[in-house]
């Protein structure tokens, strides 16, 4: 894909989020983009290696943070 969008529940774990993350990172493509949804107070989390923060952005209790692929 693409574009691939995580919208997991608010009161998701890190540990949860991760899961999520590397189950989906393997159908992405080498220039695509994860968006995760997450509220606004959440800590980042540490994703797959092969991800890095592209941008964030905040929308009241929201906020979007989209990652793209490493090239390695």
């Amino acid at each position: 894909y693409d574009l691939i969008f995580v919208d997991p529940p608010f009161d998701f774990d890190t540990e949860q989020i991760n899961f999520l993350i590397n189950s989906t990172y393997k159908n992405l493509r080498d220039t695509g983009k994860i968006i995760l949804h997450r509220h606004s107070s959440s800590s980042r989390t540490n994703i797959v290696k092969k991800l890095e923060l592209d941008k964030e952005k905040s929308f009241g209790q929201s906020i979007l943070r989209i990652y793209k692929k490493v090239n390695i």
